[in-house]
């Protein structure tokens, strides 16, 4: 689930949880078209442009709509994001609630992550089931759309394992710590928003923006003295090739901070470990 956007000048369809949450007070709304149920039990409600159009004009209808959806969440109903305009993604995301590899880590999910982020998860998760590198796309555009930088971020941390690998560890060692809960939300929100134990490189990134981030984690690790592992990702031979350059230039930089550089890999995907180390 993401944030909704208070101008709602981003929102043009929700998949609607009809198993929680009142749905009707979106089906009574004569701002929404209902559209097909799928067999996940998702409603999607469809709100037209020429709709759209008359709530940027009119706040007054648009703090209303807004009021009915924060009603919704508040009694406990579910959307997976806005602004899907490809049904196929959410059929595809919706057919992750029926996948029982995956429900060892919905049931985490629902219970221990923030409830906004829940449909991010979700969508990330069916991510790992794509098909090609297009329909992996479309997926991670709605999740950007909705959420920017933090539905990236959970795209990435997601297809990178860190759900299973670091996320639920961090919650087993904390849950039953006094303030548990709270200390692991804590450390969770600052890895979804900026996860500064991996960088993910992008198609969009210049040499330059790779670098400059890698140097800036670097720093900020060596800074922290309870974390020295940062994990550089690339998928695609365009984003493998870029760290390949970048590789030399980090090592000797950091001649001195590097204790084992490893490199994991195969076509069109790369991983590189570095454990870093305080300098003497």
């Amino acid at each position: 689930m993401a944030i909704v956007d208070n101008t709602l000048a981003k929102i043009r369809k929700l998949s609607l949880n009809l198993f929680t949450g009142k749905t009707e007070l979106f089906c009574n709304n004569k701002i929404f078209s209902p559209t097909n149920v799928d067999k996940s039990q998702h409603l999607h409600l469809h709100l037209s442009p020429e709709n759209l159009a008359q709530l940027n004009k009119n706040s007054l209808e648009s703090k209303e709509l807004l009021s009915i959806i924060q009603k919704y969440i508040a009694d406990g109903g579910e959307y997976i994001f806005p602004d899907s305009p490809n049904t196929k993604n959410l059929e595809k995301v919706s057919s992750v609630i029926y996948d029982r590899s995956k429900q060892t880590l919905l049931e985490f999910i629902q219970r221990v992550i923030p409830r906004q982020d829940h449909g991010l998860w979700v969508s990330a998760l069916a991510i790992r089931t794509a098909n090609n590198m297009e329909e992996i796309k479309k997926i991670k555009l709605d999740m950007v759309y909705s959420a920017g930088h933090r539905g990236a971020n959970i795209s990435n941390l997601c297809n990178a394992q860190y759900l299973e690998s670091k996320i639920i560890p961090l919650y087993n060692k904390f849950f039953e710590l006094p303030n548990g809960l709270a200390t692991f939300l804590a450390s969770y929100e600052r890895i979804v928003s900026y996860p500064v134990f991996a960088v993910f490189v992008g198609e969009t990134q210049s040499q330059e923006e790779i670098l400059e981030e890698i140097r800036t984690k670097i720093t900020m690790l060596l800074k922290g003295g309870d974390q020295y592992q940062l994990d550089i990702h690339g998928i695609n031979v365009v984003n493998v090739n870029k760290i390949k350059v970048l590789l030399p230039i980090i090592t000797n930089e950091y001649e001195h901070n590097i204790e084992q550089k490893i490199e994991q890999g195969r076509e069109g995907f790369i991983k590189v470990q570095i454990i870093l180390k305080q300098s003497k």
